[in-house]
């Protein structure tokens, strides 16, 4: 009868198992693709490019006129103006004022122009640059998951290596209970497999470091596995390396590669920028216009009459006097009211203006030297990339070629190797070499391996790398 412990063990079993077949073998297009998605500094190149639409929507602007009303409310105290009589009063006085104006460039030299052009080209620099950065996290992408291939391989050639190596153990055991090997060799066989475990430990440790950092270009949480596909790379036959001119993988890559297109889009903005500082010298032209009206506590107006008489004497020829009164209407002023007092106010205006630029503390002979000084840096810049790419396309060209030979070379060693060991396990069966000899031809043999397995995929990455600037996909196919 089955225990509850055996019974609890399969149930978890049954519960895990789905969960199991359904986790994610991620490829490597997915994986760039997720490298993409999650990048912090993909996001921040797209942020740019946003900056640069804005800034061409505002330079759009810019030629379109300008409208702007103010509105203005207070209390002025002690002897102040009136703002609606402009004549010294010593009380206190409420104001309210209203204003509209507008405003049209006609000419600035181009400035707005050069201004919207300049804008086209950043926007078309931002996009080239977010492309040369998705290719550059694609490559790392690339890269690490190689990586993690060729420690996959290497992993499983240490593990064969520790399971031979315990075999040899077992049969030096035999052997020596036989009398046919001294009980020294048994030694010789526990430090040969001690050190063929070590080396699966090391080759476990990069494994999980490549993962690791593969981990960290994904930007995958603590939570989400990650177990990657591990197609079949046969090595290319054609076309060979050799067939591959650098020159011609240069010219293509000029074509390709994003960095040298947002290089050349930056070198015309920066030209433009030289010629927006020049525009800066000549004489500018604008339309303006302007409505506004106020309103004063302290403004009165007329609001009725009152007649009064006012004694007069006059002195008569014969020297008497006589009194007379005479009528006088005298105003009566109350406060003005809000709304007649913005009506009678409202005042309009429109003309143009010119500016004429003659001293400005030398800023717009200084502008135009920065500018010419912003060209000359861009244009160094650009140089210095395509140098760069030049070098980096013939390195990889040069380490494709040697890359081929190197595997080629390494492959026939471990031919030899593996041939040299199975003639001397067949000797050490024999009694005819002793446990240090074996192990010293099986030392060599799976350092042949290793160089064999680092040659093969330094090879394929090379030919990835010169794809690269070819301009083709990063794949394994």
């Amino acid at each position: 009868m089955m225990s509850l412990r055996k019974l609890f063990s399969l149930a978890l079993l049954l519960l895990l198992l789905p969960a199991a077949r359904a986790q994610k073998i991620w490829t490597l297009e997915e994986c760039i693709d997720r490298a993409l998605q999650n990048s912090i500094g993909i996001q921040q190149a797209d942020l740019a490019v946003e900056r640069a639409v804005l800034g061409k929507k505002q330079a759009v602007q810019s030629v379109f006129p300008s409208l702007n009303a103010g509105v203005n409310a207070g209390v002025q105290f002690g002897r102040t103006i009136d703002p609606t009589t402009n004549t010294f009063n010593t009380q206190n006085i409420y104001y309210n004022s209203f204003s509209l104006q507008t405003g049209m460039p006609l000419f600035s030299g181009g400035s707005r122009h050069f201004a919207i052009q300049q804008s086209d080209l950043q926007i078309e620099a931002a996009k080239y640059e977010a492309a040369a950065l998705e290719q550059d996290v694609a490559m790392s992408v690339a890269t690490a998951y190689l990586n993690i291939l060729l420690n996959y391989e290497q992993l499983a050639a240490a593990e064969k290596a520790v399971e031979l190596a315990r075999l040899q153990l077992q049969q030096t055991e035999k052997l020596i209970a036989a009398g046919n090997l001294p009980a020294n060799d048994r030694l010789e066989m526990e430090a040969q497999l001690a050190s063929a475990e070590q080396n699966r430990v090391l080759v476990q440790n990069a494994l999980d470091q490549n993962y690791l950092q593969l981990r960290h270009l994904l930007l995958l949480p603590p939570e989400e596995s990650l177990e990657i596909a591990r197609p079949d790379l046969p090595l290319p036959n054609e076309p060979e390396p050799i067939v591959f001119s650098d020159e011609a993988v240069f010219q293509t890559a000029l074509q390709t590669q994003p960095r040298i297109q947002a290089d050349d889009y930056l070198m015309k903005s920066a030209a433009k920028g030289t010629q927006i500082a020049k525009a800066r010298m000549y004489p500018s032209l604008s339309l303006f216009a302007q409505m506004n009206t106020n309103w004063s506590s302290a403004a009165k107006e007329v609001i009725g009459t009152q007649t009064t008489f006012v004694p007069v004497e006059v002195r008569l020829p014969d020297g008497t006097t006589q009194t007379f009164e005479f009528s006088q209407d005298i105003p009566l002023f109350g406060d003005a009211a809000y709304w007649e007092q913005l009506d009678q106010n409202f005042g309009q205006g429109f003309g143009v203006s010119l500016q004429i630029p003659i001293y400005n503390a030398s800023s717009a002979r200084i502008g135009i030297q920065q500018a010419r000084l912003n060209e000359m840096d861009a244009w160094l810049r650009a140089t210095q990339n395509r140098q760069n790419l030049q070098t980096a396309v013939q390195t990889a060209v040069a380490n494709a070629r040697s890359g081929r030979e190197a595997y080629q070379a390494s492959a026939r060693a471990l031919e030899a190797a593996e041939a040299s060991y199975e003639n001397a396990s067949k000797k050490f069966a024999l009694g005819a070499i002793n446990a240090y000899e074996l192990n010293s031809t099986k030392t060599r043999l799976d350092q042949a391996r290793a160089e064999m397995l680092k040659a093969k995929y330094s090879y394929i990455f090379y030919l990835k790398l010169v794809d690269f600037y070819l301009g083709k996909p990063l794949t394994l196919n």
